[in-house]
C-alpha cells in the first residue's frame, strides 16, 4: 500500500516528506481502521468495546513495545519537533478523548457507562483538520529533511497494489472481530481485553515493520515519527470515522487503559529530556517495555 500510494503521489508532484508524514502514517494505521469499521458495523457492545480497546492498546504498545525494540537495533534520537510538537499533539488528542468520554465522572458514577456521540466526534475531527494544516505547514518550511525515500512503481502496478492490499485488509478485518469475540467466549475473558492485546499488537504491525525497517537505514528519526504520528492518526481520525458510522460506549477497564496510555506518552516527552538531549538509551526503553508487559499481565490475569 505504502509503495503504491507513495508511487501515485510522487507522480503527482507531493513531496516526498508530504508522503511520509500521510500515506506512511494513514497505510500503518489502515489496519486499526479496517477493525474499527467492522466492528463497528455489526452495532454490537462486545465488538464496539474491541473498538475502542484496540485503539488504545495499539497506541500503548507502539510507544512502549515496539519503539524498545526499535531502539534495540539503533539508537533513537528525535528532533525537536517531534519532541516538542507531536508528542504533545499526540497527548492532547489522547486527553480530548478522556475528556469527551467522561460522562460518568461529569454526572456521577450513578450511570453504567459513558458513551461517546457522533456530534461530540467532531471535536476530533477538528483537531484532525488542525493536524493535517500542521504537515502542510511542515513540508512549506522546509525545516525537516527526509533521509529515506520509497520505492517508485509504474501507475498500473501501483493501482493493483492497492487493489489487492484493499481486498486482503477488508477480509482480514473480518477475520480479526470474529476471532477476537470467539477467543473472548472461549475462555470468559472480555472482548474489550482482547482488543487491549491480541487485536491492539496484531494491527501495530505494519507499525513494528516501518519502523525496524527506518532504524536498520539508521533513520531514527523517522521511526519515533511513524509511531507519534500512527497514534495521533488513531484517535483523531479513525475514531472519528468509527463514530461516523456508530455511537461508542465505554468499557470496564476503559479509565485505567486511557490512563496509562495517557502517562506511557507523556513519559515519552519526558524522558527525551534525561541524559542525551531527545535521546531515550536503551536501558530507559526495557523500563518502558517492562511497564508495558507487566500491565498487560495484570489486565489478563485479573480478567481471567
Amino acid at each position: 500500500m505504502v509503495d503504491g500510494s507513495g508511487s501515485i503521489a510522487t507522480k503527482y508532484g507531493i513531496s516526498q516528506l508530504v508522503i511520509w508524514l500521510t500515506v506512511v502514517a494513514f497505510g500503518t494505521s489502515m489496519p486499526e481502521l479496517v477493525v474499527n469499521v467492522v466492528a463497528a458495523m455489526k452495532w454490537d457492545p462486545d465488538t464496539l468495546s474491541i473498538a475502542v480497546s484496540g485503539i488504545l492498546g495499539s497506541n500503548l504498545s507502539n510507544i512502549l513495545l515496539i519503539l524498545w525494540v526499535t531502539a534495540a537495533i539503533y539508537p533513537l534520537k528525535m528532533v525537536s519537533s517531534t519532541v516538542y510538537r507531536e508528542i504533545p499533539f499526540s497527548l492532547l488528542a489522547i486527553l480530548v478523548l478522556f475528556l469527551l468520554m467522561s460522562d460518568q465522572f461529569i454526572n456521577g458514577w450513578a450511570m453504567t457507562e459513558s458513551i461517546l456521540f457522533k456530534n461530540e466526534a467532531l471535536v476530533m475531527l477538528g483537531i484532525f483538520v488542525i493536524f493535517l494544516y500542521y504537515t502542510y505547514y511542515l513540508a512549506k518550511s522546509g525545516k525537516v529533511k527526509l533521509e529515506t525515500s520509497l520505492k517508485l512503481l509504474s501507475m498500473p502496478k501501483s493501482v493493483i497494489l492497492i487493489f489487492l492490499w484493499l481486498l486482503g485488509l477488508v477480509a482480514w478485518g473480518n477475520l480479526v472481530i470474529s476471532s477476537a469475540v470467539s477467543i473472548a467466549e472461549s475462555i470468559g475473558m472480555s472482548p474489550a481485553i482482547i482488543g487491549l492485546t491480541i487485536v491492539a499488537l496484531g494491527t501495530s504491525l505494519p507499525e513494528l515493520a516501518t519502523s525496524i525497517v527506518a532504524a536498520y537505514r539508521k533513520s531514527a528519526d523517522m521511526a519515533v515519527w511513524n509511531i507519534v504520528w500512527s497514534n495521533i492518526f488513531n484517535i483523531v481520525w479513525i475514531l472519528w470515522v468509527t463514530w461516523v458510522i456508530s455511537d461508542l460506549p465505554t468499557y470496564d477497564w476503559f479509565y485505567k487503559d486511557i490512563a496509562i496510555t495517557i502517562f506511557a506518552t507523556i513519559l515519552l516527552f519526558v524522558l527525551s529530556h534525561t541524559g542525551k538531549k531527545f535521546i531515550i538509551t536503551r536501558p530507559e526503553w526495557i523500563i518502558m517495555a517492562t511497564m508495558y508487559v507487566s500491565y498487560i499481565f495484570y489486565v489478563v490475569v485479573t480478567n481471567i
